[in-house]
Protein backbone atom coordinates (compact mmCIF):
# COMPACT_ATOMS: atom_id res chain seq x y z
CA UNK A 1 0.00 0.00 0.00
CA UNK A 2 3.24 2.34 0.71
CA UNK A 3 3.96 1.87 -2.77
CA UNK A 4 0.40 2.90 -4.04
CA UNK A 5 0.65 6.28 -2.14
CA UNK A 6 4.02 6.89 -2.89
CA UNK A 7 2.91 6.64 -6.76
CA UNK A 8 -0.17 8.93 -6.06
CA UNK A 9 1.34 11.07 -4.02
CA UNK A 10 5.10 11.68 -5.66
CA UNK A 11 4.53 11.10 -9.31
CA UNK A 12 0.56 11.96 -9.33
CA UNK A 13 -0.76 8.75 -10.78
CA UNK A 14 -4.45 7.74 -11.62
CA UNK A 15 -4.04 4.75 -13.05
CA UNK A 16 -2.17 1.44 -11.67
CA UNK A 17 -2.27 -2.54 -12.99
CA UNK A 18 -2.03 -5.06 -10.50
CA UNK A 19 0.42 -7.81 -12.87
CA UNK A 20 -0.57 -11.37 -11.13
CA UNK A 21 -2.16 -13.87 -13.36
CA UNK A 22 -4.19 -15.01 -10.33
CA UNK A 23 -4.77 -11.98 -8.25
CA UNK A 24 -7.40 -13.05 -6.00
CA UNK A 25 -5.69 -16.03 -5.40
CA UNK A 26 -5.70 -14.90 -1.07
CA UNK A 27 -9.00 -13.48 -1.10
CA UNK A 28 -8.15 -12.42 2.45
CA UNK A 29 -5.39 -10.58 1.48
CA UNK A 30 -7.35 -8.84 -1.71
CA UNK A 31 -10.26 -7.94 1.30
CA UNK A 32 -7.75 -6.16 3.34
CA UNK A 33 -6.16 -4.11 0.22
CA UNK A 34 -9.13 -3.30 -0.94
CA UNK A 35 -10.51 -2.02 3.06
CA UNK A 36 -7.17 0.49 3.39
CA UNK A 37 -7.72 1.80 -0.24
CA UNK A 38 -11.42 2.85 0.31
CA UNK A 39 -10.56 3.84 4.09
CA UNK A 40 -7.26 5.46 3.06
CA UNK A 41 -10.02 7.51 0.28
CA UNK A 42 -6.93 6.85 -2.45
CA UNK A 43 -9.68 7.74 -4.97
CA UNK A 44 -7.61 5.34 -7.58
CA UNK A 45 -8.54 3.55 -10.40
CA UNK A 46 -6.90 -0.05 -11.40
CA UNK A 47 -7.09 -3.40 -13.25
CA UNK A 48 -6.30 -6.91 -12.68
CA UNK A 49 -6.21 -10.62 -14.03
CA UNK A 50 -7.09 -13.98 -12.11
CA UNK A 51 -8.93 -17.11 -12.94
CA UNK A 52 -13.13 -17.17 -12.98
CA UNK A 53 -12.76 -19.58 -10.18
CA UNK A 54 -11.53 -17.32 -7.62
CA UNK A 55 -13.89 -14.63 -7.67
CA UNK A 56 -17.28 -13.78 -5.98
CA UNK A 57 -20.17 -10.86 -5.79
CA UNK A 58 -19.35 -9.89 -2.52
CA UNK A 59 -15.60 -9.92 -3.28
CA UNK A 60 -16.58 -8.07 -6.69
CA UNK A 61 -18.63 -5.26 -4.92
CA UNK A 62 -15.68 -4.47 -2.65
CA UNK A 63 -13.25 -4.35 -5.30
CA UNK A 64 -15.35 -2.24 -7.53
CA UNK A 65 -15.57 0.36 -4.36
CA UNK A 66 -11.91 -0.01 -4.13
CA UNK A 67 -11.22 1.17 -7.22
CA UNK A 68 -11.33 -1.89 -9.74
CA UNK A 69 -12.41 -1.00 -13.24
CA UNK A 70 -11.52 -4.03 -15.09
CA UNK A 71 -10.68 -8.17 -14.40
CA UNK A 72 -8.91 -10.46 -17.07
CA UNK A 73 -9.82 -13.47 -17.67
CA UNK A 74 -7.81 -16.37 -18.84
CA UNK A 75 -10.89 -18.19 -19.94
CA UNK A 76 -8.49 -19.85 -23.11
CA UNK A 77 -11.47 -21.80 -24.61
CA UNK A 78 -14.70 -22.35 -25.28
CA UNK A 79 -15.15 -25.89 -25.20
CA UNK A 80 -14.52 -27.73 -22.15
CA UNK A 81 -12.76 -30.79 -24.05
CA UNK A 82 -9.92 -28.14 -24.37
CA UNK A 83 -9.78 -26.73 -20.68
CA UNK A 84 -9.10 -30.48 -19.64
CA UNK A 85 -6.51 -30.68 -21.94
CA UNK A 86 -4.78 -27.27 -20.10
CA UNK A 87 -5.80 -28.74 -17.01
CA UNK A 88 -7.88 -25.47 -16.44
CA UNK A 89 -9.63 -26.63 -14.00
CA UNK A 90 -12.58 -24.98 -14.52
CA UNK A 91 -16.01 -25.44 -16.41
CA UNK A 92 -17.34 -23.49 -19.30
CA UNK A 93 -20.57 -22.20 -16.76
CA UNK A 94 -17.68 -21.03 -14.36
CA UNK A 95 -16.86 -18.77 -16.97
CA UNK A 96 -20.13 -17.70 -17.99
CA UNK A 97 -20.76 -16.63 -14.03
CA UNK A 98 -17.57 -14.65 -13.87
CA UNK A 99 -18.08 -12.57 -16.34
CA UNK A 100 -21.80 -12.42 -15.59
CA UNK A 101 -21.13 -11.17 -11.90
CA UNK A 102 -18.45 -9.12 -12.67
CA UNK A 103 -20.43 -7.05 -15.47
CA UNK A 104 -23.46 -6.71 -12.18
CA UNK A 105 -20.52 -5.54 -9.92
CA UNK A 106 -20.00 -2.55 -12.60
CA UNK A 107 -16.26 -3.83 -13.71
CA UNK A 108 -15.62 -4.28 -17.28
CA UNK A 109 -14.78 -7.55 -18.67
CA UNK A 110 -11.30 -8.96 -20.90
CA UNK A 111 -11.50 -12.36 -21.71
CA UNK A 112 -8.13 -14.34 -22.87
CA UNK A 113 -8.54 -16.79 -25.49
CA UNK A 114 -5.90 -19.36 -27.35
CA UNK A 115 -6.18 -21.58 -30.40
CA UNK A 116 -4.18 -24.70 -31.57
CA UNK A 117 -3.68 -26.67 -28.52
CA UNK A 118 -2.45 -30.15 -29.38
CA UNK A 119 -5.53 -31.77 -30.11
CA UNK A 120 -7.68 -29.17 -31.23
CA UNK A 121 -9.87 -29.40 -33.75
CA UNK A 122 -11.04 -26.83 -36.38
CA UNK A 123 -14.53 -27.20 -35.05
CA UNK A 124 -13.03 -26.01 -31.30
CA UNK A 125 -11.55 -23.50 -32.36
CA UNK A 126 -14.90 -21.86 -34.30
CA UNK A 127 -17.15 -22.78 -30.24
CA UNK A 128 -14.29 -20.86 -28.88
CA UNK A 129 -14.66 -17.80 -31.38
CA UNK A 130 -18.63 -18.07 -30.80
CA UNK A 131 -18.60 -18.58 -26.86
CA UNK A 132 -16.25 -15.26 -27.09
CA UNK A 133 -18.60 -13.43 -28.75
CA UNK A 134 -21.74 -15.04 -26.63
CA UNK A 135 -20.56 -13.52 -22.92
CA UNK A 136 -20.84 -10.32 -23.05
CA UNK A 137 -17.42 -9.21 -22.65
CA UNK A 138 -15.79 -6.46 -22.89
CA UNK A 139 -12.96 -6.35 -24.52
CA UNK A 140 -11.16 -10.45 -25.88
CA UNK A 141 -7.86 -10.75 -26.90
CA UNK A 142 -7.08 -13.79 -28.75
CA UNK A 143 -3.62 -15.75 -29.03
CA UNK A 144 -1.94 -19.01 -31.21
CA UNK A 145 -0.74 -20.89 -28.58
CA UNK A 146 3.09 -21.21 -28.14
CA UNK A 147 5.28 -23.98 -26.55
CA UNK A 148 7.53 -22.44 -24.20
CA UNK A 149 10.39 -24.94 -23.37
CA UNK A 150 9.74 -25.88 -19.98
CA UNK A 151 6.14 -25.62 -20.20
CA UNK A 152 3.84 -28.62 -19.83
CA UNK A 153 2.17 -27.20 -23.15
CA UNK A 154 6.31 -28.15 -24.50
CA UNK A 155 5.83 -30.99 -23.22
CA UNK A 156 2.39 -32.04 -23.86
CA UNK A 157 3.07 -30.75 -28.13
CA UNK A 158 7.10 -32.70 -27.79
CA UNK A 159 5.72 -35.83 -27.19
CA UNK A 160 3.04 -35.78 -29.97
CA UNK A 161 5.78 -35.01 -32.21
CA UNK A 162 4.62 -31.51 -32.82
CA UNK A 163 8.13 -29.85 -32.15
CA UNK A 164 11.09 -29.69 -34.40
CA UNK A 165 14.65 -30.60 -32.63
CA UNK A 166 15.88 -27.36 -33.18
CA UNK A 167 12.63 -25.93 -31.42
CA UNK A 168 13.94 -24.95 -27.90
CA UNK A 169 17.52 -24.02 -28.88
CA UNK A 170 16.23 -21.26 -31.43
CA UNK A 171 12.82 -20.80 -30.12
CA UNK A 172 13.55 -17.12 -28.91
CA UNK A 173 15.07 -16.28 -32.31
CA UNK A 174 11.89 -17.73 -34.47
CA UNK A 175 9.55 -15.74 -31.68
CA UNK A 176 11.00 -12.70 -32.72
CA UNK A 177 10.62 -13.25 -36.07
CA UNK A 178 6.95 -13.92 -35.71
CA UNK A 179 7.13 -17.75 -36.64
CA UNK A 180 4.46 -19.50 -35.25
CA UNK A 181 4.54 -23.79 -34.46
CA UNK A 182 1.22 -25.00 -35.14
CA UNK A 183 0.84 -27.46 -32.17
CA UNK A 184 -2.44 -29.27 -33.72
CA UNK A 185 -3.19 -30.66 -37.14
CA UNK A 186 -4.05 -27.38 -38.61
CA UNK A 187 -0.79 -25.69 -40.76
CA UNK A 188 0.35 -22.30 -39.63
CA UNK A 189 -1.53 -20.08 -42.26
CA UNK A 190 -4.93 -21.62 -41.14
CA UNK A 191 -4.51 -20.31 -37.49
CA UNK A 192 -3.10 -16.80 -38.67
CA UNK A 193 -6.45 -16.82 -40.49
CA UNK A 194 -8.76 -17.72 -37.84
CA UNK A 195 -6.85 -15.12 -35.41
CA UNK A 196 -8.25 -12.59 -38.16
CA UNK A 197 -11.29 -13.84 -37.89
CA UNK A 198 -12.05 -13.98 -34.41
CA UNK A 199 -10.61 -10.26 -33.96
CA UNK A 200 -12.91 -8.87 -36.57
CA UNK A 201 -16.01 -10.86 -35.75
CA UNK A 202 -15.80 -9.97 -32.02
CA UNK A 203 -15.13 -6.57 -32.28
CA UNK A 204 -16.77 -5.51 -35.40
CA UNK A 205 -20.24 -6.62 -34.36
CA UNK A 206 -22.69 -4.01 -34.94
CA UNK A 207 -24.32 -4.76 -31.09
CA UNK A 208 -20.82 -4.35 -29.58
CA UNK A 209 -19.83 -1.56 -31.73
CA UNK A 210 -23.13 0.34 -31.08
CA UNK A 211 -22.60 0.21 -27.19
CA UNK A 212 -18.93 0.98 -27.25
CA UNK A 213 -19.60 4.23 -29.50
CA UNK A 214 -22.50 5.21 -27.07
CA UNK A 215 -20.18 5.39 -24.21
CA UNK A 216 -18.38 7.89 -25.26
CA UNK A 217 -17.44 10.86 -23.66
CA UNK A 218 -14.37 12.49 -25.08
CA UNK A 219 -12.33 12.97 -27.87
CA UNK A 220 -9.24 10.58 -26.37
CA UNK A 221 -11.92 7.64 -26.32
CA UNK A 222 -12.93 8.38 -29.55
CA UNK A 223 -9.20 8.35 -31.07
CA UNK A 224 -8.45 5.59 -28.96
CA UNK A 225 -10.88 3.31 -31.03
CA UNK A 226 -10.42 4.79 -33.94
CA UNK A 227 -6.21 3.43 -33.61
CA UNK A 228 -8.05 0.16 -32.28
CA UNK A 229 -10.57 -0.29 -35.27
CA UNK A 230 -7.26 0.36 -37.68
CA UNK A 231 -5.56 -2.26 -36.08
CA UNK A 232 -7.77 -5.16 -36.65
CA UNK A 233 -7.55 -4.36 -40.11
CA UNK A 234 -4.31 -4.90 -40.00
CA UNK A 235 -3.68 -8.41 -38.48
CA UNK A 236 -1.88 -10.75 -40.86
CA UNK A 237 -4.08 -13.45 -42.26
Amino acid sequence: LKEIELLIEKYKIKEIIFYDDTFTLNRERIIRLCQLLIEKNLNIKWKCETRVNLIDEELLQLMKEAGCYLIGYGIESGNQRILNILKKGITIEQVEKAVRITKKAGIETLGYFMFGIPGETEKEIKETINFAKSLNLDFAQFSIATAYPGTELYQIAKSSGKVPKDWESSFYALAGQGKILSLCELPPPTLKNYLKIAYRSFYLRPSFLFHKLIKIRSFGTLKYYWQGLKLLFKIES
